[in-house]
């Protein structure tokens, strides 16, 4: 179990440009009771692990979920620029109901956190291990490029991230949500080039077991009812709720 003693002091606590002794911790969301789940920023923390912790509506520490493996980053001293790997691990830090999810995204083990810092339950799902090829890494580096405004300045971000190290594997999954009556979304990770036209998601049910996948359309949102969720079920499994 997670140590529960309290960290550092107030002085971590949310504040944006402060010239902080540590790694300031940020909140992240507000759980139902009130608690306000916090961490230390992913990208630009000066360790390779993060922590991960629940404060009261003050701001003041109630308990640490732990420190975990962050963001696998590449940094490139030269130009003084930090680049996520490509296909690399992050860490997802979202509530599910009273407990909190805080999980890599390399595999597909979704572990789930207590409020005292104890790992309640994980939740798993069989899942193919795919290395990425040579066109998902250059999809992937397209994808970033093509956002920028002129054709020097995509060249150049090019060229940046053509160094990049890629991950072993493709990400297990891309992100998770819980909704209003405690159903797990997962987003599937889609491989640049394989995108469907929605969003396909798994959904587990309050216990942690599987629905089925529902695919949305890219436009929902995180909290709206789409009507435009197509339901592709296990065999034998019920449908997912109305509120989904």
């Amino acid at each position: 179990m997670p140590p529960a003693a309290a960290p550092a002091g107030p002085e971590r606590w949310d504040v944006w440009g402060n010239d902080l002794p540590g790694d300031a911790i940020f909140p992240l969301a507000v759980l139902r009771d009130g608690s306000i789940l916090a961490g230390s920023s992913l990208g630009f923390t000066r360790n390779d692990t993060v922590a991960v912790e629940l404060r009261n509506a003050e701001g003041e520490f109630k308990s640490s979920l732990g420190t975990h493996p962050g963001l696998e980053r590449h940094i490139d001293a030269e130009n003084l620029t930090i680049y996520a790997v490509i296909f690399g691990r992050s860490l997802i830090r979202e509530p599910w109901g009273e407990q909190i999810v805080v999980s890599p995204t390399n595999r597909y083990e979704i572990k789930v956190f207590a409020q005292d810092g104890s790992l309640a339950r994980i939740v798993r799902r069989d899942h193919v291990i795919r290395a990425p090829t040579a066109a998902h890494v250059e999809g992937y580096i397209e994808a970033r490029v093509s956002r920028l405004v002129d054709s020097e300045a995509r060249e150049s971000g090019r060229r940046g991230l053509e160094p990049v190290p890629v991950g072993e594997h493709l990400p297990a999954f891309a992100s998770v949500m819980a909704d209003a009556l405690d159903y797990l979304w997962v987003e599937e990770f889609e491989p640049p080039g394989e995108e469907l036209p929605g969003v396909l998601w798994s959904v587990f049910d309050p216990d942690g077991q599987i629905l089925g996948f529902v695919e949305t359309r890219r436009s929902w949102k995180r909290g709206r009812r789409s009507r435009s969720a197509r339901y592709r079920l296990a065999p034998g499994a019920a449908q997912p709720p109305a509120s989904c």
